[in-house]
């Protein structure tokens, strides 16, 4: 699995930043699926959880344009730069598909969800959970450093 990899190599970089940037970007992810899979399941909250979501979908887009810049101002030797870029590009790619979702269930005024649908917002949960392999939030990484 390329992100095992890649964990091990961000984590032996002397910049920690780029690590900080990518838990964090995680770290929002892992939120937006949480609030998707709230609007799911409580639907009479849609248009307020939408924009919470749109809110993460922004918090996101300015992680990954920190990421850019910092890697058009260091010197990487231990981290493949385009790699980090496609990944960063990629967690970025999972909160815009669920800032879709969300905008086309309120667009749609959906007033019932199936249960697939649920399930599959529980799945996209997992999913970005496990993204989180080395459960750094709790050591001073996450959003709340990127909003400061």
């Amino acid at each position: 699995m390329r992100w095992l990899g890649f964990y091990k190599r961000i984590t032996q970089s002397k910049n920690k930043r780029f690590l900080e940037l990518f838990i964090a970007h995680i770290t929002n992810s892992v939120t937006c699926a949480k609030t998707l899979l709230q609007l799911f399941n409580q639907i009479e909250k849609a248009p307020t959880l939408l924009q919470e979501i749109i809110e993460f979908e922004h918090i996101g887009d300015q992680i990954a344009r920190q990421v850019f810049v910092l890697l058009d101002e260091t010197f990487i030797v231990a981290i493949d730069k385009e790699q980090l870029e496609i990944l960063i590009s990629e967690l970025d790619d999972i909160v815009d598909g669920m800032r879709n979702a969300a905008e086309y269930f309120v667009a749609y005024e959906i007033m019932a969800t199936r249960p697939e649908a649920r399930v599959m917002a529980e799945k996209i949960l997992e999913m970005t959970e496990k993204l989180n392999y080395p459960r750094l939030e709790g050591e001073g990484f996450g959003v709340s450093s990127i909003r400061n």
